[in-house]
Parts: structure tokens; sequence; C-alpha cells
């Protein structure tokens, strides 16, 4: 039977005739469901908008920044925040002083292990698996701990556990100073303000001082000359204002290299590639650091000569 057409006379008449009113009944029920439907969206809109009519104040109250940190409450937190600002300076004075020293120090097995461990790329918490571009300027993101990277004779900046702290003390005064939806503010922003300083997540920096540096180059649309890095990496602790663990590095490119390249022309592609190829050498130089960030640091001892 063609269901356009519930009744046909050829068919059995009492057959025909069930389809016809069972079709009717389904029209009848979606018409009856399509109406409910809409009354009743029609009216939570009416309800809606009667309600917004009529509790405006309340409603634009309600989601209003009105609610203000209390100013002994404000007192408190600013002098938190100037304490632990006044700290984070002084440990990174003492970095500073501390990164003068380095090229002194050496990798002592006789010392023991070294306390912390360094994830490789592509472990848990890295953004991604080994030679994607996650490498931005001198900082490897969520290698661990900060990673800081100088060459030879640089002028190192803050140091990053100064850098967070100054950032976390200035988002103390902007919770000061501004208004909040939640009713009591205070009790979150001394709570904020009482976790600022010396943790485990910012204790300890990676510090990596490059002596020599051959950057990789293409040497035609599916090979290249792989580059290498040498240096020293050291493991800094802001707790103890020394570095405790040392490594002599050597890296160099992977042994395959997986690019995307684009249409932008030859000139752009190449640079491209380069990029890749130098990103690789970074993400590989860290990969030898984790690797051989095995042994404490202590004074270098001086080889006896046979002679």
């Amino acid at each position: 039977m063609d269901p356009d057409n519930w009744f046909d006379p050829s068919d059995d008449p009492d057959a025909s005739m069930d389809a016809f009113e069972a079709g009717l009944r389904r029209r009848v029920l979606r018409k009856r469901i399509l109406t409910t439907v809409l009354a009743v969206g029609g009216a939570v809109g009416v309800i809606g908008f009667l309600f917004a009519s009529i509790f405006r104040d309340e409603v634009d109250d309600f989601f209003r920044e009105k609610y203000e940190v209390t100013d002994a409450e404000a007192a408190e937190a600013l002098q938190l925040a100037d304490a632990a600002l006044a700290d984070a300076r002084s440990r990174d004075a003492a970095w500073r002083a501390g990164l003068a020293t380095l090229p002194d120090l050496a990798a002592r097995e006789d010392l023991g292990s070294c306390p912390e461990r360094l994830r490789e790329p592509g472990e848990p918490g890295e953004p991604g698996e080994p030679g994607e571009q996650y490498f931005q300027t001198s900082v490897l993101p969520k290698a661990s701990f900060p990673f800081r990277w100088f060459g030879a004779g640089e002028d190192p900046a803050n140091s990053a556990f100064l850098s967070s702290i100054e950032v976390d003390a200035q988002g103390i005064r902007s919770q000061v100073e501004r208004k909040h939806y939640d009713p009591d503010p205070g009790l979150r922003v001394l709570a904020d303000a009482r976790s600022l300083g010396l943790n485990h997540a910012n204790q300890f920096e990676t510090v990596f001082l490059q002596f020599e540096r051959k950057d990789p180059h293409m040497t035609d649309a599916e090979g290249f000359t792989p580059g290498y890095v040498v240096g020293w990496a050291y493991l800094w602790d802001h707790g103890a204002g020394e570095a405790i663990c040392a490594t002599a590095v050597y890296a160099t490119n992977s042994d395959t290299v997986d690019v995307t390249t684009h249409s932008l022309g030859a000139t752009h592609m190449d640079a491209g590639v380069s990029y890749q190829l130098w990103a690789d050498l970074d993400v590989e130089t860290w990969r030898a650091i984790a690797q051989s960030l095995k042994w404490r640091a202590g004074p270098a001892i001086e080889e006896p000569n046979d002679g």
C-alpha cells in the first residue's frame, strides 16, 4: 500500500480503514505534542520576561560585582604579598650570584643521586609527543621545573621563581583593589596571599649553560645535516640557595624528523622546515638533560696527573 495514500479502495477495506485511522491518530498526536512544546516554551519566555521586568534591580544586583575586601583583610593580604616578594628577591639575588659559580661544579657520583627527576619530552605532563614544536624562546614549558637556557656570557634575566612570585603578588593587589561577586572575598584573597612563597612547584629551576651550538640545515628535499649542542645543566634549589645537581650535556638531532610544509612558496617552506629542525634539536637537548641529570653537584675534582 502506498504510504501517502492511506485509503485505497483496491485494498482490503478493513485493513485500509485501520491504516487510515492509525495515520490520523499519529498526525493528531504530533500536532498535540508540537502545540504543547510551543505553549510551554512561550509561557516560560513570558514568565522570564515578566520576572526580569519586575525584579530587574534584584537580577542586576545578583550579577553585580559589589563585595569588597575589608581594610583589615586588604592590609594583611598586601603585607603577605610584600613579604613573599621580598623573600623571592633575596633568593633571586642568591641565584644570580650562584650562576657565576656553576662552571666550577661537576657531577659527583660520590655525593649521591640527584634527589629530583626531570621528565623527558613525551612523558605525561608534556604538551605533546617528542618533536612537537612546543619549544618557545628559551623556555621549555611543563618540563618538570622552570627551564632557563643561557648562551655563553649571556646576562640572565630574573629567575623563574622571582618572575612567578611577582605575577602572583600583582594578582593579590588586583584582588584587593577590585570588587567581587562572592559575599566574603577576603577569605579567598587571604588564602591566596598565604599560599605565596616557596613550594615544591617553584623551588627548583633547571639552568642550562650552552657552550657550543651548531644548527641543523637541509641538504635536499628529504635530507638534513644534524646539528648539535654542548653545555652543562644544573638543577638549582631556591630553598637551599645552591645548585644541587649537575651534568655535562651533548645533544644532536633525531635520526628522522617529521616536518609539515605549506604552500607559501619555496622560501617560506624552507624556513618552516629549518625551524622544525631547530625545534627538534631543542627538544633533544632537553631529553639529553633529563636523561643525564643523575648525580649531585659538587666542586670539580682534578684528575691526578700520572706523569
